[in-house]
């Protein structure tokens, strides 16, 4: 018993080490995250005493998000970077949730307030992640020498290829979707765009993670971003009425619907409407309509890292993430809690 529970330390022990580099590895990483995160967080008070509305949004929405959830894990200076932005996506729904749900509770919906004692405590951390990021200098170097000698003739086809995509679907205005949806009347441009983003993803040998990680990227991108720019809303109907769920608790603080399980679980909906108070979203149907590749990124993230866990090739990794986009059964990331509880059972396994 005891030669086998040794075995199994070690096995485990073995695994442990595989999310964690040394200091310097990892300090890039970590430097972007916080330098980042404050900064979105002084453009956003900016913006908010400024009036400047769409500014406001993409600065807070990205503290929301990401400076939220990173904040306690930038003192582990060991954390890889899909590990670290896992558990950043987890940490930041746990706390938007958690948070909202307790406000409903109590009957005391004061989010900025709320909002007020994250950023109290949060700045700390961040730059305490600074500073120890700084401490860890020596490896920059290095590390940013190593990305520039990779081979950058895949990004550049697919960056092309998503120009493509975006700019004939900002283009052709808003469509009513059909049968087949925008498939039907996007026009060759799209296709062709999208056949760049497919090759760079599978044409090229194997190289550095960012070879492939940023066309994958990318096809993400093309995938969530061309509905949201070419449908005058979300693409789902259920959407709707949860959109008509958040709107309750923003203007009534507090859920009114005779379906028990909004009761019960008022989670999602007090979190988007905590986030969608903070960042100035004075029309959470906006919010819906781009919530397939916002949630995405975290997706993606999720995927990365649980791949990872059982491929010991990053290309073969981030291959797996391709094929998880492409081919999609469930489509379920619009608008809706089964979106984020996907991420996070994706996150959950990872981690387990």
């Amino acid at each position: 018993l005891r030669a086998g529970a040794r075995s199994a330390w070690t096995a485990g022990a073995s695994r442990l080490s595989e999310c964690s580099r040394p200091a310097s590895e990892t300090a890039p990483a970590r430097l972007v995250i916080s330098v980042a995160s404050l900064s979105a967080l002084a453009v956003g008070v900016v913006a908010v005493a400024s009036g400047a509305d769409a500014l406001r949004v993409a600065a807070l929405l990205f503290f929301c998000v990401v400076g939220i959830g990173a904040a306690p894990w930038q003192a582990d200076t060991g954390l890889r970077l899909a590990a670290r932005l896992t558990v950043t996506a987890v940490t930041s729904v746990a706390v938007l949730t958690l948070g909202s749900m307790m406000m409903l509770a109590v009957g005391a919906w004061t989010p900025t307030f709320a909002f007020g004692i994250l950023v109290a405590a949060c700045v700390p951390l961040h730059v305490l992640g600074v500073h120890l990021a700084l401490r860890d200098w020596a490896g920059l170097h290095p590390a940013w020498e190593e990305a520039r000698s990779g081979n950058w003739v895949p990004v550049a086809v697919a960056s092309v290829g998503a120009v493509l995509c975006l700019g004939s679907a900002a283009a052709h205005g808003s469509i009513d979707p059909r049968f087949f949806g925008f498939l039907s009347q996007i026009g060759p441009l799209w296709y062709a765009g999208l056949a760049l983003v497919l090759i760079a993803v599978a044409a090229w040998p194997p190289g550095r993670e960012h070879e492939i990680a940023i066309p994958v990227l990318l096809l993400l991108a093309v995938a969530t971003l061309t509905p949201a720019l070419l449908y005058e809303g979300p693409r789902s109907q259920s959407a709707g009425k949860h959109v008509d769920l958040v709107v309750q608790i923003v203007t009534r603080h507090r859920l009114d619907t005779s379906v028990d399980i909004y009761e019960a679980w008022p989670g999602f909906f007090g979190a988007t409407a905590w986030l969608s108070e903070v960042t100035g979203v004075r029309d959470p149907v906006r919010l819906a309509t781009f919530w397939p590749p916002l949630l995405g990124l975290f997706r993606i993230t999720a995927l990365r890292y649980l791949f990872g866990q059982f491929l010991r090739s990053a290309h073969r990794a981030w291959i797996a993430v391709a094929l998880a986009i492409l081919v999609d059964p469930i489509g379920a990331d619009y608008f809706s809690p089964q979106s984020v509880a996907f991420v996070l059972a994706l996150a959950v396994f990872g981690l387990a």
